[in-house]
């Protein structure tokens, strides 16, 4: 198959679309009474919000992408919706449309359960508290995580761009791995980050963009198959996580449904 060469399009359709339908749900949230700059969890949980003794107890795993399209405020919004229109167009024109569209979807998936699975398992470390409870963990939402998946696929193609992309659209992989590695490094520092979504769509995003670059050199037909099943494969292995967190975490948090 033809190797794409940046930029193939003059416009990046999904990224647009996907910033304008975030905006979207969150002009719905603040027209329901949500608060302008500081929802209360509670506010976010009655929107979809990620919370492992909800998503993983109650089997509610609707939340796990729903979350990835809420924000907590404004400038969460502001901040993700930049840091999606930067990291997206570059994406969207690489990958495709649709591998970009399945990369979003995919690593926001990965975020998300990675920071419920991680929650659980660290609040069982913790012990129970004076009620006889675990303590709970902190509420997520944002895109964040979908966002960092973008930046881990972008990772492998700073670190191997396909043949024949011109030079002036190459990435520099120390500038891209410094800038990833801060941001990191930033959520360590600063509460209310939630590094675990951000290091599930980060490893996911690099190695869905190694798939992609290993078929990137074969037939279309057979690429599209390759890649199809690996989508399969990675929705396998998250039911499969699922499988397994769901019993564990009624056993942290009691609060299950059967």
């Amino acid at each position: 198959m033809a190797l794409r060469i940046i930029p193939p399009k003059p416009h990046a359709f999904v990224t647009t679309w996907l910033v304008g339908f975030t905006i979207l749900i969150w002009l719905l949230q603040i027209v329901s009474g949500v608060d302008l700059w500081n929802p209360t969890p509670q506010q976010m949980l009655n929107w979809g919000a990620n919370f492992a003794p909800i998503t993983l107890g109650m089997r509610e795993y609707d939340r796990l992408l729903i979350n990835v399209f809420l924000h907590v405020g404004l400038i969460h919004l502001a901040v993700n919706m930049v840091s999606l229109l930067s990291l997206g167009y570059y994406a969207e024109r690489y990958f495709g449309r649709l591998s970009f569209l399945t990369l979003y979807l995919l690593t926001g998936l990965c975020g998300s359960l990675s920071s419920a699975t991680l929650s659980m398992l660290a609040a069982s470390q913790s012990g129970v508290s004076a009620s006889g409870l675990a303590p709970a963990p902190a509420v997520s939402a944002g895109a964040s995580g979908a966002i960092m998946g973008i930046a881990g696929a972008l990772l492998w193609v700073a670190w191997r761009p396909v043949a024949g992309l011109l030079p002036q659209y190459r990435l520099n992989f120390q500038s891209f791995a410094t800038v990833i590695v801060l941001n990191i490094g930033l959520g360590v520092v600063v509460s209310g980050i939630d590094n675990r979504a951000h290091l599930g769509g980060l490893i996911s995003g690099f190695v869905g963009a190694g798939i992609w670059h290993i078929t990137a050199t074969l037939p279309r037909t057979t690429a599209l198959i390759l890649r199809s099943l690996s989508v399969l494969a990675a929705l396998a292995a998250l039911t499969a996580v699922l499988l397994w967190a769901t019993p564990v975490s009624c056993t942290v948090w009691p609060i299950c449904t059967h």
